[in-house]
């Protein structure tokens, strides 16, 4: 199966950020990056550490942002895990894993579509 993106309008106050975030049902948390965190203006809280999937844990910080997925009509406030580590080796624009608590805080339904292929995300200039 493919890997499943949609498009999410993230907030911070003011500061909004259109971006394409990975769903990964596999996730018990939703992951941002920091530059996107940065971008935001998002005020992170105190390090921390995750595990992940293959088992390493990795440096964090927690902040709240909202996230609206506008084909979804869902909008809610989250805490994410922000992180410098890069998400994908192959898509460098990836900013946001969202998790299992975003999916069952929505009660998002999923939609399957053609997968999209390596390359069709572009990094911004």
């Amino acid at each position: 199966m493919g890997r499943i993106y949609v498009p999410v309008i993230v907030r911070n106050g003011r500061k909004v950020e259109h971006i394409v975030a990975f769903v990964d049902s596999g996730a018990d948390i939703s992951l941002m990056s920091e530059r996107l965190a940065r971008r935001l203006n998002i005020k992170m809280g105190s390090p921390n550490r995750v595990k992940v999937a293959d088992g390493r844990e990795i440096p964090t910080r927690t902040g709240r942002i909202l996230v609206e997925a506008p084909n979804e009509k869902v909008s809610i406030r989250l805490t994410v895990d922000i992180t410098n580590l890069p998400f994908d080796e192959d898509i460098d624009i990836l900013d946001m894993i969202l998790g299992i608590d975003y999916l069952q805080e929505t009660e998002a339904r999923l939609k399957f579509h053609r997968p999209v292929k390596k390359g069709a995300l572009k990094a911004r200039a």
